[in-house]
């Protein structure tokens, strides 16, 4: 079995898995998702990167560790470029 579909089928099982044994809601609402994106829309100075939940922030840590919102990306461009 190719390993690419390995990790994605141990991905979506623990999604079941989650959804299944959870007593509180595990994903986000459209109208969470909508909120945070409407907070970042009027922001006056906007993340390049954002995580709308405490789960996709703990899934992305690793990658994105060293600069979580994008700040250092967007200053090292502006930098270079500007």
């Amino acid at each position: 079995m190719n390993l690419r579909f390995r990790i994605f089928e141990k991905y979506t099982a623990g999604n079941q898995k989650r959804a299944n044994e959870s007593k509180d809601q595990v994903y986000q609402t459209a109208l969470e998702v909508a909120n945070v994106v409407l907070e970042v829309a009027q922001n006056d100075n906007p993340p390049l990167r954002i995580r709308t939940s405490k789960w996709a922030e703990e899934f992305c840590n690793l990658k994105t560790q060293a600069d979580p919102d994008g700040t250092k990306l967007v200053q090292q461009l502006k930098d270079s470029f500007l």
